[in-house]
């Protein structure tokens, strides 16, 4: 494929893109705001830690909402947005450092099941899904291996599980990407064959 076809592809899917990604952040940012009133305040010991835990992911996702109110290209769109999750999802990780003990594995399980559902619907690349996935995986064992001063039995069992859904969302992704340029390159030749 030439590179304006490249261009014209990247153009075709950046506006697409941004649509997606900005729905999934407004969906967060209404998730977040839904754990907020439904958590108890004791299960982070107070109302102030419940706060402070919950309204930076709330601030980066709308941040990163009204960024991408203006045309960028797909790429930056992308990287953009795996830094904005990447980011989240290291701020959700202190859900898990500061929660009951009790309420651990389901914020950690939680926080995997939401990315893992998020990087496929938004239909990013491989490369953005690869790095999504693997952040949400780095930030929770980070936070639980600190909570628990160890791997603890659940978060292997965990891992090992989801694994497997990582890897085939990532090759569908990649399938994906392979087969929206062909799809591209059959229709720019059919135009302008007619």
């Amino acid at each position: 494929m030439s590179s304006m076809d490249e261009t014209a592809v990247d153009r075709e899917r950046a506006a697409w893109l941004r649509r997606r990604v900005r729905l999934m952040s407004t969906g967060f940012v209404l998730t977040f705001g839904l754990i907020f009133v439904l958590t108890d305040d004791t299960v982070f010991g107070s109302r102030a830690m419940k706060i402070w835990l919950h309204l930076p992911q709330a601030c980066v996702l709308a941040l990163h909402w009204l960024w991408l109110r203006r045309q960028r290209p797909r790429r930056e769109v992308e990287w953009g947005t795996v830094l904005a999750w990447c980011v989240c999802l290291a701020l959700c990780s202190q859900w898990v450092v500061h929660a009951e003990a009790e309420t651990v594995p389901q914020y950690a399980l939680g926080m995997l099941v939401a990315v893992m559902f998020a990087a496929p619907a938004t239909r990013l690349s491989w490369q953005a899904t690869t790095l999504v996935i693997l952040g949400s995986g780095v930030a929770t064992a980070v936070a639980v291996a600190h909570r628990y001063g160890g791997t603890p039995p659940f978060l292997i069992l965990k891992d090992a599980l989801l694994a497997v859904p990582g890897a085939a969302l990532v090759y569908d992704a990649a399938d994906r990407d392979r087969l929206e340029r062909a799809e591209f390159e059959a229709r720019t030749r059919l135009q302008q064959a007619n």
